[in-house]
């Protein structure tokens, strides 16, 4: 009966192992999806910004032309 509790998988190291690698694995590749949507952020940030600066300028221009008129 000894044998069977040392074989058994729920008291064997080495599937903590395998299983906390494949924990940091995962945490691996969620880090470096994150990563990359961080540097699309950064690329569309500058188009962003510039079209709320368009909108903005429209906004002034068209509250300038309707009181000329």
């Amino acid at each position: 009966m000894r044998n069977q509790i040392e074989a058994s998988p729920a008291t064997c190291p080495n599937t903590w192992r395998a299983e906390h690698r494949r924990k940091i694995l995962f945490s691996l590749k969620e880090e470096k999806i994150g990563r990359a949507q961080n540097e699309k952020s950064k690329e569309y940030f500058p188009m962003v910004w510039r079209a709320c600066r368009a909108v903005a300028g429209l906004a002034s221009l068209v509250r300038v032309c309707s009181k000329k008129v």
